[in-house]
């Protein structure tokens, strides 16, 4: 009996999880692998972790920083700015690597450690373009759309004299 089980569980296959190319199939994928996020994620903002969200007030979004995922929904209404801020506390960013730098101020003082700006990307549509930055005065739910994956990216800030 224990070796059954034994035998059992080491010839139990791990699936990826691989989009179909059927487009049916792709569609329902699609709602199914949402339908997981929405499940898994928890809430970017630490005062919405007691709120009741209805639903479709809410956006799930992946984001990828560095080597690790998280899932989050924020509220549909918060502008990328907001969410931003949300995101790099939620990913413990050191404080020597969070300077959010205003987009018409982009001003570097210390020369001798570069600063970086942290920015939300979303994933351009084709492979061979680069990512999207996201605008921080505009609601995240008017850029993406639900169940996306976002990218949180360093970048050099222009030294402006």
């Amino acid at each position: 009996m224990q070796k059954a089980k034994a035998v059992a569980s080491s010839s139990a296959k791990v699936r990826k999880n691989k989009p179909p190319k059927d487009p049916v199939k792709f569609a329902q994928w699609q709602k199914l692998e949402l339908m997981k996020m929405r499940h898994k994620a928890i809430p970017g903002d630490p005062k919405d972790k007691t709120a009741s969200v209805p639903m479709d007030g809410r956006i799930h979004v992946k984001v990828s920083y560095e080597n690790s995922e998280k899932i989050f929904w924020f509220r549909k209404h918060l502008v990328t700015g907001r969410v931003l801020d949300f995101v790099v506390d939620q990913f413990k960013v050191p404080s020597n690597q969070q300077q959010v730098w205003n987009v018409n101020f982009d001003l570097a003082i210390d020369h001798d450690q570069p600063a970086q700006h942290l920015r939300l990307y979303k994933p351009s549509k084709e492979d061979n373009e680069e990512d999207i930055l996201l605008d921080n005065s505009k609601a995240l739910a008017d850029q993406i759309d639900d169940g996306i994956t976002i990218n949180l990216l360093a970048t050099e800030p222009k030294i402006v004299q």
